[in-house]
């Protein structure tokens, strides 16, 4: 990238004590221009939908093959062609985006040629605080709704057999809050920036990261959720599992739990995948019968096949393409 010609831009954030305190920035456009000077990128870039196949199958790898891309295409005038933006983690980028957004489109060079673009906002990755942030709904797990693109109650989120579930959208939440309503959604009265701009519905494209939601997530919960099973259950089961993972042999590149799940609270998102690996066979036949006549009792064979099941799942969520069947099965099977 040649960074020598990405200028940057200063803004004042605040005065303190009679100083002046500025944030320096470059500027989205002047990035997207020098990304597009590499050679290597302007001639691999694609400008057109594909519909892409695999095996005789309607698959998706890559944004320009998604129905997004083809749908937002179609939207555009004759001519002209997408340029998706990605956006990662940081909310404070959004009042800077204006100049991007302009009725007319934008020039951009690729490949030594100029082309006509109309950027559009494709997808926002980050973590949940940020998600919260950028679709302007309460950030506490503690409110009624605390997910932030769709409307489940708190005291539902857990229940996987719900078939009948509304989302955020632009147009449901700007009556909410253009009626004065928002509190009953867990929405911030403010109104949100997202809703001016075309082809996005923020709540759908606000997608946390796949180390936040799975590594330091859900697979967290999931083990917090055994401990504390198995602590119901039968308190000694707790330390055989601490028991189990200590002796695991030990093996290149491979993580060695001496201290059991201990230290939980520390793990890195590498260590939790590492652990993914083997807490299918820990649990695996760590008890047998309700000897203690505990209520909501579970078999350690449907407790397996929970791990079983997760891993299943993570691998996939791995692919680099998907074709539609992956997509049924994966909505049926997880």
């Amino acid at each position: 990238m040649k960074i020598p010609t990405l200028t940057s831009k200063k803004h004042k954030i605040l005065t303190h004590n009679n100083i002046d305190y500025y944030l320096f920035y470059h500027p989205i456009f002047n990035c997207i221009k020098n990304i597009l000077s590499i050679s290597d990128i302007s001639q691999n870039f694609t400008l057109r939908f594909e519909n892409f196949k695999y095996k005789g199958e309607k698959a998706y790898n890559e944004q320009y093959t998604g129905n997004w891309w083809k749908n937002t295409e179609a939207s555009l005038p004759h001519g002209s062609n997408l340029l998706s933006i990605i956006l990662y983690s940081d909310a404070t980028t959004i009042d800077t985006l204006d100049p991007l957004f302009a009725e007319k489109g934008i020039d951009l060079e690729v490949d030594n040629k100029t082309f006509w673009f109309f950027p559009r906002i494709s997808t926002i990755i980050c973590d949940w605080p940020e998600a919260a942030t950028f679709s302007l709904v309460y950030k506490s797990t503690n409110s009624n709704f605390p997910c932030h693109f769709c409307l489940i109650s708190k005291t539902l989120l857990a229940d996987t057999d719900l078939s009948d579930v509304t989302f955020r959208n632009n147009e449901n939440m700007q009556e909410y809050f253009y009626n004065n309503s928002g509190q009953d959604v867990s929405l911030e009265n403010i109104p949100n920036y997202f809703w001016s701009l075309p082809s996005i519905n923020v709540y759908s494209a606000t997608v946390l990261d796949r180390m936040h939601h799975l590594d330091l997530g859900l697979f967290h919960y999931q083990i917090e959720f055994t401990q504390a099973l198995l602590q119901k259950q039968d308190s000694s089961l707790v330390n055989k599992i601490d028991n189990r993972l200590s002796k695991i042999p030990r093996f290149q590149k491979f993580q060695i739990f001496t201290n059991g799940l201990q230290s939980i609270s520390r793990m890195t998102a590498k260590e939790y995948r590492i652990l993914m690996k083997v807490m299918v066979f820990v649990v695996d036949n760590l008890y047998k019968e309700n000897e203690n006549n505990v209520e909501n009792f579970v078999e350690n064979k449907k407790l397996s096949e929970v791990y079983a099941k997760w891993n299943k799942m993570y691998m996939m969520s791995r692919s680099e393409i998907f074709t539609e069947s992956d997509l049924e099965n994966f909505r049926v099977c997880y």
